[in-house]
């Protein structure tokens, strides 16, 4: 068996109370991961990439974590993995020299920054202080560290500012949007704000350059690649890799197929002893939904939405979802008439 990616939820424990975080609140607040638990499913899964986070997984390097942070990077180390830590970053701009292993240990450190406006990150409980300078002299200081937001509608400036900071200074920069998030109650807004901020990033890689399918900008939604195909002409393949590719564990040993793994229940298998079941996205929302496999985009342009939200993936929160027609036209006509 061969991964891509897995994805270690270390430990449920934070340091902060983000108003938007997914992290589910059924689970304890002390759970972690434990060591022997990740080294089994790597060894059965032999990801190329293994991302790190929590919770907030530097706090497992403060003195007398146990376990501790280094003993995961070891594990990972151990499979030939390239290791990325994905954090709040707020211990990494208070205990700078606690931190300072973390830069040579690990191929990637990813802050995770939704705003700019230090008041902000304060106001939604993100951190206790402004560290906002701290963060972008640590991120242009070191190499392998760089940015990834998730979209929450009303940030559209802010990741726009932190997309241009991260061009400029040749830094990649991740953004995910709705998934992230759960789904929204109003999907006709969310599908009007993240086809805004599809617009405003394509515009911005275009003025800088940039391949928007190879460069430092990406956007975690298969329905970017699908606006893109749409602005380009190009037939790039779109979908998710949940349950094939990429998996995540689980701080309690779980394994799910879904990159969101705290957010999504379907779980393959409760250790590496059991049978990994086949992955059939229909046991994890039910028939009869909206879904991608009756939309233009994946008729026409091949999208395939992500496989743990539906048949064939759910519409529900795609800014671009279009019924495809029963008569055959193509897009460019649909849109047209829409």
């Amino acid at each position: 068996m061969s991964a891509t990616t897995v994805f270690a939820y270390l430990t449920t424990r934070c340091n902060a109370k983000c108003s938007f975080c997914y992290l589910s609140k059924e689970y304890s607040p002390d759970l972690f991961l434990k060591p022997k638990e990740l080294e089994a499913w790597l060894e059965l899964l032999r990801p190329l990439h293994v991302v790190l986070l929590g919770g907030e997984p530097t706090l497992l390097a403060m003195p007398n974590s146990k376990p501790s942070l280094m003993e995961y990077v070891q594990v990972a180390r151990s499979f030939n993995c390239n290791v990325t830590l994905e954090t709040n970053g707020l211990l990494l701009a208070l205990e700078k020299d606690l931190m300072s292993p973390l830069y040579g240990a690990l191929d990637n450190v990813s802050i995770s920054l939704e705003y700019v406006q230090p008041s902000r990150n304060i106001a939604v409980g993100r951190w206790p202080k402004d560290i906002m300078q701290d963060l972008f002299t640590i991120a242009a200081e070191h190499h392998n560290v760089s940015f990834t937001s998730v979209y929450l509608y009303e940030n559209l400036g802010d990741i726009l500012t932190l997309a241009e900071w991260s061009l400029i200074h040749d830094k990649p920069y991740l953004v995910k949007c709705d998934k992230a998030m759960g789904q929204s109650d109003k999907p006709d807004e969310t599908r009007e704000t993240v086809n805004m901020l599809y617009r405003y990033l394509y515009m911005l890689l275009k003025s800088y350059g940039e391949d928007p399918y190879k460069g430092r900008i990406m956007v975690e939604e298969p329905g970017w690649i699908a606006f893109l195909n749409l602005q380009t002409g190009a037939r790039a393949k779109t979908g998710c890799s949940a349950g094939k590719r990429i998996y995540s564990i689980l701080p309690n040993g779980a394994l799910t197929p879904c990159p969101l793994g705290a957010m999504f229940y379907y779980v393959i298998s409760k250790g590496p002893d059991y049978t990994i079941a086949k992955f059939d996205p229909l046991e994890v929302t039910g028939r009869g939904e909206k879904n991608c496999s009756n939309c233009l985009y994946h008729v026409e342009l091949g999208c395939n939405g992500c496989p743990a939200m539906g048949y064939g993936g759910s519409a529900k929160i795609c800014p671009l979802y279009k019924p495809a027609p029963a008569e055959k036209k193509t897009v460019k006509e649909v849109i047209q008439h829409a």
